[in-house]
């Protein structure tokens, strides 16, 4: 499952600077790999080194967004932290609803999360697991520091 981190955390596997850890990832072309640089650049993955931009031009991977940069970090390196505050609001939705491992930081800043894709999250956030959007706006915006009520199928503490 996804971790969510909001606005802080501890520890010294945070990737603050995502283009640098970019440089270090290998893309496979995986399909996550695909779906991300569809969703994010309205772009396809070509190879490796290089991807096809909306406009039908072939770029190296460097060019992607820094927001798709992040994503293509939180599938390539589900063992690091990686903080999205260089990330548009769209990279950051999009990494919510179709990462299913990995670990994020986020800010909370009053914008909630869009459901680009109407499908089950998987998500865990301090204590709880959570499996819809609207749900996870509803903890973070509404709810959290506090105990949510847990009433519903979308949400479940999990320790």
């Amino acid at each position: 499952m996804l971790t969510v981190y909001v606005d802080t955390v501890n520890g010294n596997n945070i990737v603050r600077n995502v283009e640098e850890q970019f440089a270090k990832i290998k893309l496979t072309g995986s399909e996550i790999e695909r779906k991300l640089i569809s969703q994010i650049e309205q772009g396809t993955y070509n190879d490796e080194y290089s991807f096809i931009d909306r406009f039908g031009y072939k770029l190296y991977n460097t060019e992607l967004s820094t927001g798709c940069k992040a994503a293509l970090c939180v599938v390539r390196c589900p063992e690091l932290i990686i903080d999205l505050i260089e990330c548009g609001l769209n990279a950051r939705d999009i990494i919510i609803g179709l990462c299913k491992d990995g670990n994020v930081l986020i800010q909370e800043n009053g914008v909630t999360i869009v459901d680009y894709f109407e499908q089950p999250i998987d998500v865990k956030i301090d204590k709880y697991r959570i499996t819809s959007v609207d749900r996870l706006n509803k903890y973070i915006f509404s709810e959290r520091p506090f105990e949510p009520v847990v009433s519903s199928e979308d949400i479940e503490c999990i320790g």
